[in-house]
């Protein structure tokens, strides 16, 4: 495993979403995929694997790390629906743990905009450097 992708949405229509991959070397996504949808009316349903995708809509380069950070979007369910895009909300919000953990990763707040418009919360491993061997 190379690193992490995690994204928790509060939703417009009063809907949570939740999305976590793990990411192989070959920047491939594991089998380790969490997809979870908590309805207005506090039903939950975990979603199948072609209801929600991540795919990068863009990309923040850090000037502390050179760490390529993703911005993401996905495909919502239906699939004929018009994807949602996320945006941080704080760009540089890179933690630079080389000193101690030796882990560096963005984790911030981002907006929600698209087929679904919200806010949440993102965190992303990995993408200045492995973190294979290190958990």
């Amino acid at each position: 495993m190379v690193g992490w992708d995690w994204f928790s949405l509060r939703l417009d229509d009063r809907s949570e979403l939740m999305v976590y991959r793990l990411r192989r070397e070959d920047g491939s996504p594991d089998p380790v995929l969490l997809r979870h949808l908590v309805r207005a009316d506090g039903s939950t349903r975990r979603l199948g694997v072609d209801e929600v995708t991540l795919e990068p809509t863009g990309w923040w380069t850090s000037p502390a790390t050179a760490a390529a950070i993703p911005r993401a979007g996905g495909s919502p369910s239906p699939p004929s629906a018009s994807p949602w895009r996320s945006r941080p909300l704080v760009p540089a919000a890179e933690l630079d743990g080389r000193g101690s953990t030796g882990v560096v990763y963005w984790e911030g707040p981002i907006e929600v905009s698209g087929s679904h418009r919200g806010d949440g919360y993102a965190e992303l491993t990995g993408y200045a450097g492995s973190l294979t061997g290190r958990f």
